[in-house]
């Protein structure tokens, strides 16, 4: 090693060991809660009046929720090079809030470090937006999109709305339209179209009544609810199911499907007037609630259909080029009708 990379190691060696001292002197005089305290995001809050309709366009988290407020009051974090920026705006009885974006910034080390500090040690969501209204006071209109939208002890006159997920909570919405992930939970849907995808959804406690669902991923899971007048589908059309039917007759047993095959689970459910359930390949798990007085007609070309318990007895019966079962409840108060192409059937 020559002299001069000799010294070059001498000068870097003792250049940490000096960082090393200055920083654990930084760290027991409170520098490092300094850096925390100098780069954490500012909570704000801003109060309206008369508002009636919301606008959401933001890539940000939002909870709208009722709560012991007097006026409208919206809550979120600012002040981060981190953090999108947002604007409010109320036109009318029209509050707005969309993303404003943020010019070109240099960030420095102190304040990385900083954001990792506030990050890592969090007890708040610093990208949730929280808007709170007062209670017993409908919400006319909710439009827009996020990623990500929880609505808790709500009345919504009216929705359309788009995100990757939305949690519904205690609320009821009376119509309206409905894109992403679902979970209902004590809640009443009614007159709304809902277009699932990205994940799972749920539907539990709650009733939906007039609800046209269209799953392109993901699938359902019903329990503990009350459906009446449902349509559920993949998107296929009955003829595009029927042409499924006739390539699975023509395939000599072959299986020539190779889409997406929607799940569907009904645990505990009352279903009342007629709920349709339709799709060129869905997989249904059924156990309808003990007090459901529900009739059945399944049709299915080329899936299997498995029965027990209280249906254990009906006859599969060949029709065409699938498996029919139908069944006439007294009294009854309902009526399920499935038809499929492909995939299980099981009801009990």
């Amino acid at each position: 090693m020559s002299k001069f990379s000799q010294k070059c190691l001498k000068v870097s060696v003792i250049s940490l060991f000096i960082g090393a001292l200055l920083l654990g002197a930084g760290f027991a005089m409170g520098g490092i809660q300094a850096i925390k305290s100098i780069t954490a995001p500012q909570k704000v809050s801003e109060v309206f009046t008369d508002i009636s309709e919301l606008r959401v366009n933001t890539y940000r988290n939002i909870h709208i929720q009722s709560g012991d407020v007097q006026k409208p009051t919206v809550s979120y974090y600012k002040k981060s090079t981190f953090l999108s920026d947002i604007e409010l705006t109320k036109e009318g009885d029209l509050l707005s809030i969309k993303n404003v974006e943020k010019e070109f910034e240099m960030t420095g080390l102190i304040e990385v470090f900083g954001y990792l500090l506030n990050e890592s040690g969090r007890t708040s969501d610093f990208r949730e937006i929280v808007v709170t209204l007062p209670k017993d006071k409908p919400l006319e209109a909710l439009t827009g999109w996020s990623m990500w939208m929880q609505l808790t002890n709500l009345t919504i006159e009216n929705i359309d709305y788009q995100g990757s997920f939305t949690g519904i909570v205690n609320s009821t919405i009376s119509k309206g339209n409905l894109q992403g992930s679902i979970s209902a939970n004590d809640s009443k849907l009614k007159d709304v179209k809902l277009n699932l995808y990205s994940d799972y959804s749920q539907f539990t406690n709650s009733s939906g009544e007039n609800l046209v669902i269209t799953d392109q991923s993901g699938g359902i899971n019903f329990s503990n609810s009350t459906l009446k007048n449902i349509s559920y589908s993949d998107g296929s059309t009955e003829e595009e199911i029927q042409k499924e039917a006739e390539l699975a007759a023509s395939s000599n047993g072959e299986d020539n499907y190779y889409g997406y095959e929607s799940q569907v689970t009904i645990e505990n459910v009352k279903l009342l007037g007629e709920n349709h359930f339709m799709a060129s390949a869905i997989n249904m798990d059924i156990n309808l609630a003990a007090d459901s007085k529900t009739n059945v007609d399944i049709q299915s070309y080329g899936g299997d259909i498995q029965l027990s318990g209280h249906y254990q007895d009906l006859k599969k019966v060949s029709e065409n080029t699938g498996t029919r079962v139908s069944h006439t409840e007294k009294d009854a108060t309902g009526k399920i009708i499935i038809l499929n192409s492909y995939g299980n059937i099981s009801m009990k």
